[in-house]
């Protein structure tokens, strides 16, 4: 957190995508990272302190992308959630066609009622589920 900053945006980014791609890969460095302290550098990367506070705790100021990729190698380092009860979303997940070739996709709540995802949403769905099927 030095003032002005030794490397660039750009490197920084490239090094926590580094970061997440490896801990995704390879489970076991993801845990070396973890017994390293890795929380501590990523509480001091979104606070700037060192300090460990629990009330009114001030974001330092990042790009989008910062945050982004930070993010990202959090989500890698966390537990794989459980698949089955309330984190089943696939099975909430129902794909509709409409006259218009457009897909509209729905979710379920826990009384099996079905909601409509926005048109927005449910095209970004479709992309994603096109890039996994790739």
């Amino acid at each position: 957190m030095i003032t002005p900053p030794v490397n660039s945006t750009n490197n920084f980014i490239t090094v926590l995508r580094m970061l997440s791609v490896i801990s995704n890969r390879c489970p076991d460095l993801a845990q070396l990272l973890l017994q390293q302290n890795i929380a501590f550098t990523l509480s001091y990367l979104l606070t700037g302190s060192l300090e460990v506070k629990t009330e009114d705790v001030e974001l330092v100021p990042r790009t989008p992308q910062e945050w982004f990729e930070i993010t990202c190698l959090i989500e890698e380092l966390m537990p794989p959630l459980p698949t089955d009860g309330i984190f089943s979303v696939n099975s909430l997940l129902e794909r509709t066609s409409n006259q218009q070739e457009t897909v509209q996709w729905e979710w379920r709540d826990e009384r099996q009622c079905s909601h409509p995802f926005s048109t927005i949403d449910s095209r970004i769905i479709e992309v994603i589920i096109a890039l996994i099927n790739e």
